[in-house]
């Protein structure tokens, strides 16, 4: 019975994918842990940085990735990387599918969550300079309202 109350618990998990940030969610996963059942679940560490962000009550987030920038038709001929993504146009294109599953995809949805209806909150996505340490001005994708 316990093990059905924490499946149900993850099922309403997913439907609302920031609640999986909240600290009993944490909590929620480390007792199906101390369980030793073969439920899993899944925290998406983007999301979690947007919801910390949040919760800090901060203006900017910077979220890491692999690539320099955002690009629309990632991987192909007219393949183009953007400098600044508004809320809006981030909105459209997680619609059309733009952003594939496992991709940038998670880190768009993150910046949309954080951003929200904020005229003052923006998101950097971009690739750590590997020289330095560091990042710096001009590179990545900025998103804002």
């Amino acid at each position: 019975e316990v093990i059905l109350q924490y499946r149900k618990q993850l099922d309403d998990l997913a439907v609302k994918k920031n609640a999986a940030v909240e600290a009993q969610d944490f909590e929620l996963a480390a007792n199906l842990r101390d369980l030793e059942t073969n439920i899993s679940a899944v925290i998406e560490k983007d999301l979690a940085a947007g919801r910390l962000a949040q919760l800090l009550d901060a203006d900017r987030l910077v979220i890491l990735t692999s690539v320099d920038k955002v690009c629309v038709n990632y991987g192909k001929e007219d393949q183009e990387e953007l400098d600044v993504l508004s809320v809006e146009k981030a909105r459209e294109l997680l619609g059309k599918g733009e952003f594939e599953n496992g991709t940038i995809k998670p880190k768009i949805e993150a910046a949309v969550d954080f951003i929200g209806e904020s005229a003052i909150k923006s998101v950097l996505i971009t690739k750590l300079n590997k020289e330095s340490s560091s990042v710096t001005g001009g590179m990545g994708t900025l998103i804002k309202k």
